[in-house]
């Protein structure tokens, strides 16, 4: 299993809350504006993904979440447990319950 951090390449922007054990992979950038992103407990965001929030579009990422390699996430909320598959790209406004699997390159937009 994973331990919480950051790879050294990773990239952190702006100011987010992200809580304990949260992982960030080697490539991944969290770019938020005005605190608009909000990483909970024990999620995973692997190699080359980028997540984007700011006030008009915040994210919200609850606890237990993994995404995977290459994923894209722009003012979404997503819930517990779930598992984003390699190049998922999930737009603006999306919001996702608890327990939710996404395939490999899933498109999920607003409802």
């Amino acid at each position: 299993m994973l331990a919480g951090g950051f790879a050294e390449s990773a990239c952190l922007v702006g100011k987010m809350k992200l809580g304990g054990n949260v992982y960030v992979a080697q490539g991944s950038i969290l770019r938020s504006l005005e605190e608009g992103i909000t990483v909970e407990n024990s999620s995973y965001v692997l190699e080359n993904s980028v997540i984007i929030g700011n006030a008009a579009f915040p994210t919200h990422i609850k606890a237990k979440t993994v995404f995977g390699h290459k994923s894209i996430v722009i003012g979404a909320t997503i819930g517990n447990l779930c598992e984003i598959g390699n190049n998922a790209l999930i737009m603006p406004g999306a919001v996702l319950g608890d327990m939710c699997i996404l395939g490999e390159g899933t498109l999920s937009a607003k409802e």
